[in-house]
């Protein structure tokens, strides 16, 4: 259940990220129009957005997998990779 979770946040960073590097980094009028604390919310996502999806899906992976394919396999493939 909590891949689910994690998985869920995956998308919904990715999601955020798309919108903020598709809608609103073109505009810059509507960075200008935010109130501070969504200028900081957008200069957070600009700067560790791309991170934490990446995060947050291996997580989600790393969790999936030890749960239907056990720990070994799990290590077997992580190590390498």
């Amino acid at each position: 259940m909590a891949e689910r979770y994690l998985l869920l946040v995956h998308i919904l960073s990715t999601v955020f990220g798309l919108a903020g590097l598709l809608i609103v980094l073109p505009n810059p009028e509507i960075i200008i129009s935010l109130p501070p604390v969504g200028q900081t919310a957008f200069q957070w996502s600009m700067a560790g957005g791309g991170a934490t999806y990446i995060i947050f899906g291996a997580l989600a992976v790393a969790l999936y997998s030890m749960r239907n394919l056990g720990i070994g396999t799990t290590l077997a493939f992580m190590l390498p990779s």
